[in-house]
């Protein structure tokens, strides 16, 4: 008997004592991270508005606030990079319009 043509790798993943980042809302932390690969193949903004019914052209404006390019793929961002846009799209959906400061979702 032949045997198998098959490839295999042994993954270890060690548990953190603590989250890499502190948030302010799990929910909307998650619910952007949700959104944002939602779509293969699409920009954020295109994705962001699975998750947060928003118009493209607010979602565009949250993601300049957050010193993003309105043409990044969320599979570009690291854990840190989105500094705030979950909560700003959360204010924008509640809120209907951004105040004048939003606080951040990652805290510093």
């Amino acid at each position: 008997m032949p045997p198998p043509k098959v490839t295999s790798a042994v993954v270890r993943c060690v548990t953190r004592k603590a989250p890499p980042v502190q948030v302010r809302s799990e929910e909307a932390f998650w619910r952007t991270v949700r959104a944002g690969f939602a779509l293969r193949r699409k920009t954020l903004v295109n994705s962001l508005q699975t998750g947060w019914q928003l118009p493209k052209e607010q979602l565009a404006a949250i993601a300049a606030g957050c010193g993003l390019s309105p043409t990044v793929r969320g599979e570009a961002l690291g854990l840190g990079s989105t500094r705030g846009c979950p909560m700003r799209c959360w204010r924008q959906r509640v809120n209907k319009k951004l105040p004048g400061k939003c606080p951040v979702l990652i805290r510093q």
